[in-house]
């Protein structure tokens, strides 16, 4: 495999999981749709196709939207 293949693999999969913890999207199928928006990576399909990659993509979100609104309670609670 070229480096520069492999090195733009490596950029889809940590733009990938810094998308999940952001807590802005539901899954890998919402953060594939960013990505291919972004129109600068040519590997999003290879990346995302893989079922492991996917599932660890819908955990990160999961678990990054659950935060979010465990913050949000507290800050509601502490308001009042």
């Amino acid at each position: 495999m070229r480096a520069g293949i492999a090195a733009e693999r490596a950029r889809v999969e940590s733009e990938a999981r810094r998308l999940a913890h952001s807590g802005d999207y539901t899954g890998w199928r919402s953060i594939e749709r960013a990505l291919l928006a972004q129109n600068c990576f040519t590997q999003v399909s290879y990346i995302l196709g893989n079922e492991w990659t996917q599932s660890e993509l819908d955990r990160l979100c999961h678990l990054a939207r659950l935060r979010r609104k465990q913050e949000r309670a507290k800050t509601k609670e502490a308001l009042t």
